[in-house]
């Protein structure tokens, strides 16, 4: 009986020192990590930077905690005099002993910005972010150890005069992202799901406006799903890396060009409630082995005429662009009791070329990769920008 103690007492004290010994690694790593994202984010040029007055690291021996004391992130984009300022008082990292591949990124229930002179206050009644860790990664230091993540903040505030005025507010903000590396063009590779809910103007801002809708956006969500061999984290980095405009649009082409050669394949679809009308959109597409597109596409909207109604008596400069469109629109029209003035598009396209609700609306020429991938200087050795009337932009066979 008395071995069996020692054992268990043995294995116990082992277990212990284990746990020491990751809970000292998991603290350097997410030092690190917090560091390493600040260095990401400041940019050669001066239009992002994220700086922070100091970095500690937790104590409990439950939970692997670093923390970002007194966050200031400063956006500047071309055509602003002074930098956009967002401070934070503290973020934390930190993975529980519970669940070692989750990590925590906890945040203070208030956001301070300041623009132009003016001082702005973001506020939430609770904030929920977290990442997946990819166990293959942990104890490589150079790896992003990241393969999804997932945030939701409720009761959003959006105060002006240093929190005095409520200029906005809004129920749920949530959004989820995962990678799966090294998929196949039949695995999916990239998932991503953002929903925004009781976006709410406050009276005085919709009566100021005259906006419709009683100023409130109800609900608006957005689904990506892309398949194929890229790893769209890597390529997010790199873009946030490099802020030269140029450059990432050559980086984004490149990398599409090869995702579209190795069948890579994509849907979207959202769905909006503004005022009377819920708007439901999706495509997809996907490639052939010349790196042509192909796919479909649908969209319905009801109660068109009410909304119409609507954004006419608050804009009636619109009347005329509204009678227009629903002209243009009128094959595509139908009424129903229960939804109103209902609109339906469906679409495909490919080599057949474009075709609406069973109509050939259109030729699609073949899509010229390599005037894409190089596109000609200007004299100065920049790219050449077409003229206003050079033609439509489509892409030569």
């Amino acid at each position: 009986m008395r071995g069996v103690i020692k054992f268990l007492v043995g294995l116990a004290v082992l277990a212990a020192i284990a746990w020491a010994g990751l809970w000292v690694y998991a603290q350097h790593r997410l030092a690190g990590m917090l560091s390493a994202y600040a260095t990401a984010v400041t940019s050669p040029d001066g239009t992002s930077q994220l700086t922070y007055d100091s970095l500690s690291t937790g104590t409990s021996p439950l939970s692997a905690t670093a923390t970002l004391h007194d966050v200031r992130l400063s956006l500047q984009p071309a055509g602003l005099d002074s930098p956009v300022v967002a401070r934070l008082a503290t973020v934390t990292a930190r993975i529980d002993a519970t669940q070692p591949l989750t990590m925590y990124i906890d945040l203070p229930p208030r956001l301070d910005i300041t623009a132009d002179g003016n001082d702005v206050v973001l506020t939430f009644g609770s904030a929920a972010l977290s990442a997946t860790l990819d166990p293959q990664q942990l104890f490589t230091p150079a790896a992003n150890a990241i393969l999804g993540q997932s945030f939701a903040f409720t009761n959003l505030n959006l105060l002006g005069s240093s929190g005095s005025i409520q200029l906005a507010h809004m129920d749920n903000l949530s959004g989820t992202e995962h990678f799966a590396l090294q998929a196949s063009a039949a695995q999916t590779a990239l998932t991503t799901h953002t929903q925004l809910d009781g976006l709410v103007l406050p009276p005085w801002l919709t009566q100021l406006a005259q906006l419709p809708f009683g100023g409130k956006l109800a609900h608006l969500s957005l689904d990506l799903t892309l398949s194929g061999p890229v790893d769209w984290r890597a390529l997010a980095q790199q873009l946030r890396a490099n802020q030269n405009e140029a450059a990432q649009e050559q980086l984004l082409l490149t990398t599409l060009h090869g995702w579209a050669l190795a069948g890579g394949s994509g849907s979207l679809h959202t769905n909006i409630v503004l005022g009377p009308t819920t708007l439901d959109a999706s495509g997809t597409v996907k490639f052939d082995d010349s790196a042509q597109p192909s796919g479909q596409a649908s969209l319905t909207a009801n109660h068109l005429d009410a909304l119409a109604a609507q954004l006419t008596q608050s804009f009636p400069d619109t009347q005329d662009d509204i009678k227009q469109a629903e002209a243009q629109l009128s094959p595509y029209l139908t009424t129903t009791s229960q939804d109103g003035q209902l609109l339906t598009l469906h679409a495909t396209y490919g080599k057949t070329g474009v075709i609406l609700n069973g109509q050939n609306i259109a030729d699609m020429p073949p899509l010229d990769w390599n005037a894409l991938l190089n596109p000609p200087a200007d004299d100065n050795g920049g790219l050449a920008i077409p003229a206003p009337d050079a033609g439509s932009g489509a892409a030569s066979p």
